[in-house]
Protein backbone atom coordinates (compact mmCIF):
# COMPACT_ATOMS: atom_id res chain seq x y z
CA UNK A 1 0.00 0.00 0.00
CA UNK A 2 1.30 3.57 -0.75
CA UNK A 3 0.16 6.77 1.13
CA UNK A 4 0.98 10.15 -0.54
CA UNK A 5 0.57 12.93 1.33
CA UNK A 6 0.45 16.87 0.45
CA UNK A 7 0.06 20.05 1.69
CA UNK A 8 -2.82 21.63 2.47
CA UNK A 9 -1.93 24.91 0.31
CA UNK A 10 -1.55 22.53 -2.55
CA UNK A 11 -5.94 22.73 -2.30
CA UNK A 12 -6.41 26.02 -1.71
CA UNK A 13 -7.93 27.85 -4.66
CA UNK A 14 -9.15 24.98 -5.99
CA UNK A 15 -12.90 24.00 -6.60
CA UNK A 16 -12.91 21.50 -3.45
CA UNK A 17 -15.70 22.55 -1.38
CA UNK A 18 -17.02 25.10 -3.94
CA UNK A 19 -20.44 25.18 -5.52
CA UNK A 20 -19.64 23.89 -8.79
CA UNK A 21 -21.45 26.35 -10.74
CA UNK A 22 -18.65 29.26 -9.54
CA UNK A 23 -15.84 27.11 -10.69
CA UNK A 24 -14.20 28.75 -14.11
CA UNK A 25 -14.34 26.19 -15.97
CA UNK A 26 -18.39 25.68 -16.08
CA UNK A 27 -19.13 29.66 -16.05
CA UNK A 28 -16.86 29.33 -19.36
CA UNK A 29 -19.03 26.13 -20.54
CA UNK A 30 -21.97 28.29 -19.41
CA UNK A 31 -21.05 31.28 -20.90
CA UNK A 32 -20.41 29.18 -24.22
CA UNK A 33 -23.66 27.42 -24.43
CA UNK A 34 -25.25 30.71 -24.17
CA UNK A 35 -23.56 32.20 -27.28
CA UNK A 36 -24.16 28.80 -29.01
CA UNK A 37 -28.09 28.96 -28.42
CA UNK A 38 -28.18 33.18 -29.45
CA UNK A 39 -26.55 32.07 -32.61
CA UNK A 40 -28.36 29.28 -33.32
CA UNK A 41 -31.69 31.65 -32.43
CA UNK A 42 -30.12 34.30 -35.03
CA UNK A 43 -29.94 31.63 -37.45
CA UNK A 44 -32.84 30.09 -37.25
CA UNK A 45 -34.99 33.71 -37.47
CA UNK A 46 -32.87 34.66 -40.67
CA UNK A 47 -33.67 31.68 -42.63
CA UNK A 48 -37.22 31.82 -41.48
CA UNK A 49 -37.55 35.54 -42.38
CA UNK A 50 -35.98 34.49 -45.57
CA UNK A 51 -38.23 31.70 -46.42
CA UNK A 52 -41.58 34.16 -45.37
CA UNK A 53 -40.11 36.57 -47.98
CA UNK A 54 -39.77 33.52 -50.81
CA UNK A 55 -43.23 31.97 -49.95
CA UNK A 56 -44.46 35.91 -50.19
CA UNK A 57 -42.69 36.05 -53.38
CA UNK A 58 -44.59 32.84 -54.82
CA UNK A 59 -47.41 33.92 -53.69
CA UNK A 60 -47.48 37.50 -55.84
CA UNK A 61 -46.03 35.88 -58.53
CA UNK A 62 -48.83 33.34 -59.12
CA UNK A 63 -51.17 36.20 -58.16
CA UNK A 64 -49.51 37.86 -60.86
CA UNK A 65 -49.54 41.15 -58.70
CA UNK A 66 -45.77 41.68 -58.44
CA UNK A 67 -43.97 43.71 -60.20
CA UNK A 68 -40.20 42.22 -60.09
CA UNK A 69 -40.62 38.60 -60.40
CA UNK A 70 -37.56 37.65 -58.92
CA UNK A 71 -36.99 35.20 -55.41
CA UNK A 72 -33.19 36.30 -55.62
CA UNK A 73 -33.87 39.91 -54.32
CA UNK A 74 -36.06 38.65 -51.20
CA UNK A 75 -32.85 36.79 -49.64
CA UNK A 76 -30.11 38.00 -47.42
CA UNK A 77 -28.77 34.74 -46.59
CA UNK A 78 -26.24 33.81 -49.28
CA UNK A 79 -26.70 29.87 -48.50
CA UNK A 80 -29.64 30.29 -50.13
CA UNK A 81 -28.88 31.84 -52.84
CA UNK A 82 -28.48 29.14 -55.16
CA UNK A 83 -31.90 28.19 -54.40
CA UNK A 84 -33.45 31.11 -55.40
CA UNK A 85 -31.39 31.56 -58.51
CA UNK A 86 -32.95 27.69 -59.87
CA UNK A 87 -36.67 29.59 -58.91
CA UNK A 88 -35.66 32.67 -60.61
CA UNK A 89 -34.94 30.56 -63.65
CA UNK A 90 -38.13 28.26 -63.05
CA UNK A 91 -40.40 31.37 -63.36
CA UNK A 92 -38.44 32.17 -66.73
CA UNK A 93 -38.89 29.25 -68.25
CA UNK A 94 -42.64 29.28 -67.21
CA UNK A 95 -42.80 32.63 -68.67
CA UNK A 96 -41.28 31.93 -71.64
CA UNK A 97 -43.73 28.49 -72.10
CA UNK A 98 -46.91 30.86 -71.35
CA UNK A 99 -45.71 33.74 -74.55
CA UNK A 100 -44.68 30.64 -76.96
CA UNK A 101 -47.73 28.76 -76.11
CA UNK A 102 -49.89 32.11 -77.39
CA UNK A 103 -47.58 32.41 -79.78
CA UNK A 104 -47.67 29.51 -81.11
CA UNK A 105 -51.58 29.43 -81.18
CA UNK A 106 -51.84 32.84 -83.10
CA UNK A 107 -49.78 31.48 -85.58
CA UNK A 108 -51.51 27.93 -86.34
CA UNK A 109 -54.71 29.49 -85.79
CA UNK A 110 -53.60 31.79 -88.91
CA UNK A 111 -51.70 29.40 -90.93
CA UNK A 112 -55.13 27.08 -90.75
CA UNK A 113 -57.83 29.91 -91.42
CA UNK A 114 -55.75 31.31 -94.52
CA UNK A 115 -56.54 28.63 -96.83
CA UNK A 116 -60.23 27.94 -95.23
CA UNK A 117 -60.73 31.75 -96.37
CA UNK A 118 -59.35 31.08 -99.63
CA UNK A 119 -61.52 27.56 -100.02
CA UNK A 120 -64.36 30.18 -98.64
CA UNK A 121 -64.30 32.48 -101.65
CA UNK A 122 -64.09 29.88 -104.22
CA UNK A 123 -66.72 28.56 -102.99
CA UNK A 124 -69.17 31.63 -103.44
CA UNK A 125 -69.21 31.58 -107.32
CA UNK A 126 -70.70 28.15 -106.75
CA UNK A 127 -73.11 29.47 -104.23
CA UNK A 128 -74.50 32.02 -106.84
CA UNK A 129 -75.53 29.61 -109.39
CA UNK A 130 -76.90 27.34 -106.33
CA UNK A 131 -79.91 27.53 -108.23
CA UNK A 132 -79.19 26.27 -111.28
CA UNK A 133 -77.40 23.14 -110.95
CA UNK A 134 -79.18 19.95 -110.23
CA UNK A 135 -80.27 19.14 -106.29
CA UNK A 136 -77.30 16.91 -105.60
CA UNK A 137 -74.48 19.39 -106.73
CA UNK A 138 -76.60 21.99 -104.90
CA UNK A 139 -76.53 19.53 -101.82
CA UNK A 140 -72.60 19.44 -102.12
CA UNK A 141 -72.45 22.89 -102.24
CA UNK A 142 -74.29 23.47 -98.95
CA UNK A 143 -72.33 20.34 -97.40
CA UNK A 144 -68.79 22.21 -98.17
CA UNK A 145 -70.29 25.28 -96.99
CA UNK A 146 -71.29 23.89 -93.76
CA UNK A 147 -67.87 21.79 -93.38
CA UNK A 148 -65.52 24.89 -94.08
CA UNK A 149 -67.92 26.57 -91.18
CA UNK A 150 -66.86 23.71 -88.83
CA UNK A 151 -63.93 23.66 -89.92
CA UNK A 152 -63.38 27.31 -88.74
CA UNK A 153 -65.14 26.93 -85.54
CA UNK A 154 -62.48 24.12 -85.03
CA UNK A 155 -59.74 25.99 -85.70
CA UNK A 156 -60.94 29.15 -83.34
CA UNK A 157 -62.21 25.96 -81.12
CA UNK A 158 -57.71 24.73 -80.65
CA UNK A 159 -56.65 28.15 -80.48
CA UNK A 160 -58.95 29.05 -77.82
CA UNK A 161 -57.67 25.90 -75.84
CA UNK A 162 -54.33 26.73 -76.30
CA UNK A 163 -55.34 30.02 -75.19
CA UNK A 164 -56.31 28.77 -72.18
CA UNK A 165 -53.85 26.74 -70.93
CA UNK A 166 -51.45 30.17 -71.37
CA UNK A 167 -53.85 32.34 -69.57
CA UNK A 168 -53.78 29.87 -66.44
CA UNK A 169 -49.86 29.62 -66.21
CA UNK A 170 -50.23 33.44 -65.21
CA UNK A 171 -53.25 33.89 -64.05
CA UNK A 172 -53.62 37.37 -62.40
CA UNK A 173 -55.98 38.03 -58.71
CA UNK A 174 -56.78 41.15 -57.67
CA UNK A 175 -59.34 42.21 -55.76
CA UNK A 176 -62.50 42.63 -58.04
CA UNK A 177 -65.83 44.59 -57.20
CA UNK A 178 -68.09 41.54 -58.09
CA UNK A 179 -71.65 42.58 -57.74
CA UNK A 180 -70.60 45.73 -60.32
CA UNK A 181 -68.92 43.77 -62.26
CA UNK A 182 -72.03 41.17 -62.27
CA UNK A 183 -74.88 43.35 -63.07
CA UNK A 184 -73.14 45.19 -65.94
CA UNK A 185 -72.35 41.32 -67.43
CA UNK A 186 -76.16 40.98 -67.11
CA UNK A 187 -76.97 44.55 -68.73
CA UNK A 188 -74.79 43.29 -71.47
CA UNK A 189 -76.54 39.84 -72.36
CA UNK A 190 -80.28 41.47 -71.96
CA UNK A 191 -80.61 42.20 -75.95
CA UNK A 192 -79.65 38.89 -76.81
CA UNK A 193 -81.87 37.84 -74.15
CA UNK A 194 -85.15 39.82 -74.92
CA UNK A 195 -85.00 38.47 -78.31
CA UNK A 196 -85.29 34.71 -77.82
CA UNK A 197 -87.78 35.69 -75.21
CA UNK A 198 -85.90 34.86 -72.30
CA UNK A 199 -86.05 36.76 -69.09
CA UNK A 200 -82.98 37.73 -66.84
CA UNK A 201 -83.47 37.83 -63.42
CA UNK A 202 -80.88 38.80 -61.44
CA UNK A 203 -80.59 39.09 -57.39
CA UNK A 204 -77.38 40.28 -56.55
CA UNK A 205 -76.26 41.17 -53.41
CA UNK A 206 -74.31 44.88 -53.01
CA UNK A 207 -70.65 45.12 -51.99
CA UNK A 208 -69.41 41.70 -53.28
CA UNK A 209 -65.71 41.89 -53.82
CA UNK A 210 -63.38 38.62 -54.67
CA UNK A 211 -60.12 37.84 -55.47
CA UNK A 212 -59.89 37.24 -58.90
CA UNK A 213 -58.93 37.77 -62.71
CA UNK A 214 -61.51 40.04 -64.29
CA UNK A 215 -60.72 38.53 -67.60
CA UNK A 216 -61.08 35.09 -66.86
CA UNK A 217 -64.22 36.26 -64.87
CA UNK A 218 -65.45 37.78 -67.97
CA UNK A 219 -65.11 34.40 -69.90
CA UNK A 220 -66.14 32.15 -67.56
CA UNK A 221 -69.67 34.37 -67.31
CA UNK A 222 -69.38 34.73 -70.96
CA UNK A 223 -69.86 31.19 -71.11
CA UNK A 224 -72.35 30.36 -68.78
CA UNK A 225 -74.80 32.96 -69.69
CA UNK A 226 -74.63 31.98 -73.46
CA UNK A 227 -75.28 28.12 -72.61
CA UNK A 228 -78.18 28.94 -70.56
CA UNK A 229 -79.52 30.82 -73.34
CA UNK A 230 -79.08 28.01 -75.52
CA UNK A 231 -80.90 25.77 -73.38
CA UNK A 232 -83.49 28.22 -72.15
CA UNK A 233 -87.10 27.66 -74.07
CA UNK A 234 -88.94 30.93 -75.17
CA UNK A 235 -90.75 32.21 -72.15
CA UNK A 236 -88.37 31.11 -69.82
CA UNK A 237 -85.90 32.73 -67.57
CA UNK A 238 -82.17 32.72 -66.46
CA UNK A 239 -81.62 33.48 -62.78
CA UNK A 240 -78.43 35.18 -61.73
CA UNK A 241 -77.59 34.91 -57.90
CA UNK A 242 -74.53 36.58 -55.89
CA UNK A 243 -74.33 36.50 -52.37
CA UNK A 244 -71.71 35.90 -49.46
CA UNK A 245 -71.13 32.43 -47.60
CA UNK A 246 -68.92 32.89 -45.01
CA UNK A 247 -65.36 33.64 -45.82
CA UNK A 248 -66.76 33.06 -49.91
CA UNK A 249 -69.12 34.56 -52.65
CA UNK A 250 -71.54 32.03 -54.00
CA UNK A 251 -72.70 32.60 -57.46
CA UNK A 252 -75.28 30.79 -59.27
CA UNK A 253 -76.60 30.70 -62.67
CA UNK A 254 -80.09 28.62 -63.21
CA UNK A 255 -82.22 28.24 -66.26
CA UNK A 256 -85.32 26.34 -67.74
CA UNK A 257 -84.29 24.21 -69.95
CA UNK A 258 -84.41 20.59 -69.85
CA UNK A 259 -81.21 20.29 -67.60
CA UNK A 260 -78.78 17.39 -67.83
CA UNK A 261 -79.14 13.57 -67.30
CA UNK A 262 -77.51 12.61 -63.89
CA UNK A 263 -75.45 10.13 -65.10
CA UNK A 264 -73.29 13.32 -67.12
CA UNK A 265 -73.22 15.78 -64.75
CA UNK A 266 -69.61 14.71 -63.54
CA UNK A 267 -68.75 15.03 -67.16
CA UNK A 268 -70.12 18.33 -68.68
CA UNK A 269 -66.85 20.02 -67.59
CA UNK A 270 -64.58 17.41 -69.17
CA UNK A 271 -62.87 19.36 -72.51
CA UNK A 272 -64.81 18.29 -75.85
CA UNK A 273 -67.53 16.99 -73.60
CA UNK A 274 -71.40 17.92 -74.39
CA UNK A 275 -74.29 17.01 -72.81
CA UNK A 276 -76.54 18.72 -76.03
CA UNK A 277 -78.74 16.34 -77.47
CA UNK A 278 -78.34 15.10 -81.31
CA UNK A 279 -80.69 18.30 -83.65
CA UNK A 280 -80.28 20.73 -80.39
CA UNK A 281 -76.88 21.77 -82.03
CA UNK A 282 -78.29 23.72 -84.79
CA UNK A 283 -75.15 25.44 -86.16
CA UNK A 284 -73.07 22.66 -85.68
CA UNK A 285 -69.98 24.73 -83.88
CA UNK A 286 -70.65 23.67 -80.46
CA UNK A 287 -67.44 21.27 -79.32
CA UNK A 288 -67.77 20.98 -75.72
CA UNK A 289 -65.32 23.58 -74.86
CA UNK A 290 -66.93 26.11 -72.59
CA UNK A 291 -68.02 24.66 -69.75
CA UNK A 292 -64.23 22.89 -69.89
CA UNK A 293 -62.88 26.89 -70.16
CA UNK A 294 -65.41 27.32 -67.26
CA UNK A 295 -63.57 25.48 -65.37
CA UNK A 296 -60.02 26.11 -65.89
CA UNK A 297 -60.37 29.71 -65.37
CA UNK A 298 -61.99 29.14 -61.82
CA UNK A 299 -59.54 26.85 -60.89
CA UNK A 300 -56.51 29.31 -62.09
CA UNK A 301 -58.02 31.54 -59.11
CA UNK A 302 -58.71 29.40 -56.79
CA UNK A 303 -62.48 28.98 -57.26
CA UNK A 304 -64.70 25.48 -57.46
CA UNK A 305 -67.68 25.49 -59.72
CA UNK A 306 -70.76 22.17 -59.54
CA UNK A 307 -73.60 21.78 -61.90
CA UNK A 308 -76.65 20.10 -60.24
CA UNK A 309 -80.45 19.65 -62.01
CA UNK A 310 -83.00 21.93 -60.22
CA UNK A 311 -86.40 19.84 -58.88
CA UNK A 312 -88.39 22.22 -60.52
CA UNK A 313 -86.36 22.10 -63.88
CA UNK A 314 -83.24 23.22 -65.52
CA UNK A 315 -79.52 23.35 -64.99
CA UNK A 316 -78.11 25.69 -61.92
CA UNK A 317 -74.71 26.32 -61.96
CA UNK A 318 -72.63 27.04 -58.86
CA UNK A 319 -69.48 29.11 -58.53
CA UNK A 320 -67.17 29.37 -55.24
CA UNK A 321 -65.01 32.02 -54.59
CA UNK A 322 -62.48 33.76 -52.11
CA UNK A 323 -63.82 36.91 -51.32
CA UNK A 324 -61.47 40.12 -50.66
Amino acid sequence: MLLVSHATDAYLGTSLGRPLWTTAAVQIAVISYFVIALLAAWLFWDVRRDLRSIARAARAMRANTRDSASFAAEIRMPELSEVTAELDRLMGALDASQALIRRAAEENAHALKTPIAVIEQALEPLRRIRRQVSADAARSIDVIGKAIERLDGLVTAARTLDTVAADSLDAAREELALSSFLKHMVASFEPVAAARSVALLPAIADGLRVQASDELMETVLENLLENALSFSPAGGAIRVTARADAHDVVISIADDGPGVREHELDRIFERYYSARAAGNDRDGLHFGLGLWIVKRNLEAIGATVAARNRASGGLEVTMRLAAA
